[in-house]
């Protein structure tokens, strides 16, 4: 499984021209939605942008072909207006819960988020990338290892733009 969830300098090929990638993202079992950030000392209308570019890119993917699984992510409660508009319900989804641990507000608002996201959304199965957060229902997730923060704790940090 493919994912984005990295610094967005990282792929910004994918998000200014996503239908370059189609045929290479094919090759893989299923790729998750981008993740354009949505950080919160963003101004909102770019938050809001970031969340649509992110839905608009991974129906694209899907159109062509592409087996893709929904990245649901939000940013502070306002943006739960907006933010699981249009994505499906009772199905298998994705949710990063990277840089937020340290910062007691953000894990507060990641938590509102997240009661959101199985209240509307429904999830079948949840695809998990970052750290556990209290709260959560595990007994549908399945946790990935993120290996950019386990490099950085060996030593080996990465230049990340």
């Amino acid at each position: 499984m493919l994912h984005f969830y990295m610094n967005d300098c990282n792929f910004q090929k994918v998000l200014h021209q996503p239908e370059l990638y189609i045929e290479e993202l094919k090759k893989f079992h299923s790729v998750v939605f981008p993740d354009a950030s949505q950080y919160m000392n963003m101004p909102s209308y770019r938050r809001m942008c970031n969340n649509g570019i992110n839905k608009e890119i991974g129906q694209l993917w899907q159109k062509a072909g592409v087996r893709v699984v929904v990245n649901v992510t939000w940013s502070d409660s306002a943006s739960f207006d907006y933010c699981f508009d249009g994505l499906p319900t009772d199905c298998m989804i994705a949710i990063n819960s990277m840089g937020i641990k340290g910062n007691p507000y953000s894990v507060f608002l990641w938590q509102r988020g997240y009661a959101q996201v199985l209240e509307r959304l429904r999830p079948t199965h949840i695809i998990r990338y970052g750290d556990v957060i209290n709260g959560e229902d595990v007994s549908i997730s399945t946790y990935f290892e993120v290996e950019h923060l386990n490099r950085m704790h060996n030593g080996r940090k990465r230049k990340l733009c």
